[in-house]
Formats: structure tokens, sequence, C-alpha cells
């Protein structure tokens, strides 16, 4: 499942790639493996969840961001997420809310690729933004 190319990424080959039967699946996966990725920086962050916040209407702002991105994605990987502060106080003004979540498990249930386990970084994201709320 690495994705180790640094040429642009062709939105299609990169659906396959990560094993997604949808554009939700294919959404959830980045946002997981992008946060693991050590070397993000707050403004590439912040870049991604105006995507992010975009996504509701047009998920095309996220995409051509995970290409332009890509590069600096050595490896896609389904390694747990080690949150840290930071992230965790962006990510409560991030778009998933509970009911979303529960959706967006659903979906990846029933889909290949991540499983519902997966999915246990950002669970726990939302009940600590819900504290925070």
């Amino acid at each position: 499942r690495a994705l180790r190319s640094r040429d642009p990424v062709n939105r299609d080959s990169m659906f396959t790639a990560l094993g997604c039967s949808n554009k939700y699946h294919l959404l959830y996966g980045f946002v997981e493996n992008y946060l693991g990725n050590s070397t993000i920086t707050k403004r590439d962050y912040s870049k991604l969840l105006q995507g992010l916040v975009q996504y509701n209407n047009d998920i095309g702002p996220v995409l051509e961001f995970m290409e332009s991105s890509m590069v600096k994605l050595k490896s896609v990987s389904k390694k747990r997420l080690r949150w840290n502060q930071t992230m965790l106080k962006d990510l409560s003004q991030q778009v998933f809310t509970k009911q979303q979540l529960k959706q967006l498990k659903n979906m990846m249930a029933q889909s290949k690729g991540f499983t519902v386990a997966d999915l246990a970084g950002m669970e726990q994201t939302v009940e600590h933004n819900s504290r925070w709320r």
C-alpha cells in the first residue's frame, strides 16, 4: 500500500492505489495518512483543513491539494496516529461531526481497504472535540 512515486499523481490511479470504493473513503484514508506524516507543517495542515471545509460542495480542492502534497508522502501506512497537542487543537475546528464519523465508519466497513479499527484515531479526536465545545 505504499505510494512511492514522485511523479504527479493521476486521480484515478490514486483511487486504485489506496483501495478506495468512493471519494469519502479516499478522503478519510488520505487525512489519516497525511496526519501520520511527521514532516507536516502547520501551513500545509491549514491548507488541508480549508480543502476539507470546501469538500461538502466540491472534492476538487482536496484532490488538488492531495496531488501537490503526494511528493512529500514517501509512503502510505496504516500506523496508528500519533496525535500531538497542536493537531488536536487544530482538529477541534475540523468538519467531521459524530454523525458524519458514524457514516464514514459504515461506508468504510462495507468497502475494502481501511477497516473500522483504523478509524480509532479520528474517533478519539471527535470525542476530544466534543469535550472542547
